[in-house]
């Protein structure tokens, strides 16, 4: 998969993630509010039932009152009559009042309106039996959508003094309970059978409940919450209910669902119309960001595929902002690092090729002069002189190749980090005189002056005499073999800020500037400057001798210089750390 596939799929993980927290957010909040909702609905109800419950009582208290009366007067008493006339006028919603036996025969009654049915009347007196206390029920038979309310209190003989009440006295009790759109208040007895309901809309009410689930739901406790479908208009409604006391009546209030859940759902909407949006906006960004990308990364894949062909001049854009520029500058670094290194390897082969054609020839003359000469000794036929000349040219030349090869060893030494020196307390004084003695009878053939300049001040060094003395005579006789006869060879040692600097300096040929910087390295060898010096430079030796003398200058913990001037001559100096004594014994470097 590419960038922009990429990048797609992290914009799109991004926003369905953001998708995915922002809905569990809303239903955290929703269930929140869904608990705030139900508590609230408890306390309404418990509040709408005690209300009921004290409105039925105070309806059923002067029928109760009377039933204790008629224990003492007879029926038809002027006392009786008069209490149930002045019941019936001083309450407006009283709509009829009359008093019957245990058959359900009419005693007395007192009326404004429809007289109640008989099957209501054996219901109440059936119910009556059934609680042995005061009841209240609804008669709807006169209007379907205005209750009308029923109470009736046991008198002593089996019958019953019976109230009806104008729905309406309910709806004032319940006037400040506000109905919103599908919300729903009522009031059901404890076999399901709705006493009383209003609702928001105006929805036709059944004498009979449909089904018992709201009831069912509340069980044995007193409040509940509910969600279920209106058995009455098939809206789905979370219901508050409450039981009052002494009636066993329930009291509901109803709310509708979607009422609830919709502001709910308009918001996960809502959040994925703005996610689509942010997500269209985003995805558009970043495939305009990659493209810029992807073009940047075209062009830097057209030149590497350029370079890595053998364009070596070809380079990356360097104009292009934030990382794609500073990976096109690391490319162009990398290019120019390459071909350094390319030119590099192509100077190391031809130094390897000089190598080879210096060592064969540094190994084939000296053993065809050694042959050579042993077939002259072999025949037998030389003087005695001449015979001794012969073998001193010999050992000479075995002299030449073992020196050649312990340099070639030294070399694989250094290359395994097997080259390594014990450093001791060194007096500079002996070393350089024990070179210049070994190297007089060279300089002299070539009619060259050594000269050893010391001062008195000039301390002991930290180093190791065997290295010393290699390193040394081996700068001394590079002196002596590029210096013209006539010359001067100095050896020069002073301290110079805390080291002490070894300086052999001649007045040869000198090096040229392309070379200087490359003198110390393994293989190396200058061209001649001239054709005067062409002789100088192919005298024997393969680049190793000045390699080798820095190494071990390194291992000993110094330094070497060299500079050099075509009038005056080259100059190279070893620096070395002064030895001191410490006080508790121990060697130190001193400082």
């Amino acid at each position: 998969m590419g960038i922009r596939g990429r990048l797609v799929l992290l914009v799109l993980g991004i926003v369905i993630a953001l998708i995915l927290l922002g809905t569990i957010d809303l239903f955290r909040v929703w269930q929140f509010n869904r608990e705030q909702l139900a508590d609230s609905l408890k306390k309404r109800t418990e509040i709408a039932a005690v209300a009921f419950e004290q409105w039925a009582n105070a309806q059923q208290e002067p029928l109760g009152t009377l039933a204790e009366i008629l224990e003492d007067k007879p029926i038809r008493s002027v006392i009786i009559q008069s209490n149930l006339l002045y019941l019936l006028q001083t309450r407006p919603h009283w709509i009829n009042l009359q008093v019957v036996d245990e058959r359900g025969n009419n005693l007395l009654k007192y009326s404004k309106g429809k007289e109640p049915p008989n099957s209501l009347i054996e219901d109440l007196l059936n119910k009556i039996k059934e609680k042995k206390n005061w009841v209240v029920t609804t008669d709807r038979t006169e209007n379907e959508e205005r209750p009308i309310f029923t109470i009736a209190t046991p008198t002593k003989d089996g019958g019953a003094i019976i109230a009806q009440i104008d729905g309406e006295a309910v709806n004032e009790l319940f006037k400040d309970i506000e109905l919103a759109e599908n919300s729903v208040v009522a009031i059901m007895d404890k076999d399901g059978r709705i006493l009383y309901r209003r609702s928001a809309d105006a929805t036709m009410l059944y004498s009979e409940i449909l089904g018992t689930s709201l009831i069912d739901s509340l069980g044995d406790q007193n409040t509940s919450v509910s969600e279920v479908e209106s058995p009455y208009d098939g809206i789905k409604r979370i219901y508050g209910l409450a039981r009052t006391h002494r009636q066993e009546n329930v009291i509901i209030i109803g709310i509708s669902s979607s009422r609830f859940n919709e502001p709910l759902w308009n918001q996960i909407y809502r959040q994925l119309r703005v996610s689509f949006i942010i997500a269209v906006i985003a995805i558009g960004v970043t495939l305009f960001l990659a493209f810029g990308i992807i073009k940047s990364l075209k062009e830097l894949k057209t030149v590497t595929y350029r370079f890595a062909t053998g364009n070596r001049e070809v380079r990356a854009p360097e104009n292009v902002a934030g990382e794609i520029g500073a990976l096109g500058k690391a490319f162009n670094w990398m290019a120019e690092q390459l071909n350094e290194r390319e030119e590099r390897l192509k100077e190391l082969d031809i130094l390897k090729s000089e190598f080879v054609s210096s060592i064969s020839h540094e190994l084939k003359t000296p053993l065809t002069t050694i042959k050579t000469l042993a077939h002259v000794l072999k025949e037998n036929k030389i003087k005695k002189a001449e015979k001794t000349e012969y073998l001193e040219v010999i050992a000479a030349e075995c002299d030449r190749q073992i020196k050649l090869v312990s340099n070639l060893l030294d070399v694989s030494q250094i290359e395994a980090d097997k080259f390594k020196f014990e450093c001791s307390e060194v007096r500079l004084n002996e070393i350089l005189q024990g070179v210049l003695k070994m190297e007089k009878p060279a300089a002299e053939l070539k009619n060259n002056g050594l000269e050893l300049q010391i001062t008195d001040d000039v301390p002991a060094v930290r180093a190791n005499s065997e290295a010393l003395h290699r390193v040394f005579r081996s700068l001394v006789e590079n002196a002596v073999k590029y210096t013209p006869e006539g010359g001067v060879i100095r050896i020069s040692a002073k301290r110079s800020n805390g080291e002490v600097a070894v300086s052999v300096s001649d007045n040869g040929c000198g090096i040229g500037a392309e070379d200087l910087p490359n003198i110390f390295n393994k293989f190396y060898r200058g061209k001649p400057l001239s054709e005067s010096l062409e002789r100088v430079n192919e005298q024997n030796g393969v680049g190793l001798g000045l390699y080798i003398t820095r190494k071990i200058v390194d291992q000993l913990s110094g330094r070497i210089e060299a500079s050099s001037s075509l009038k005056g001559g080259t100059v190279l100096t070893v620096f070395l750390p002064v030895w001191k004594e410490a006080t508790d014994g121990k060697t130190a470097l001193d400082s």
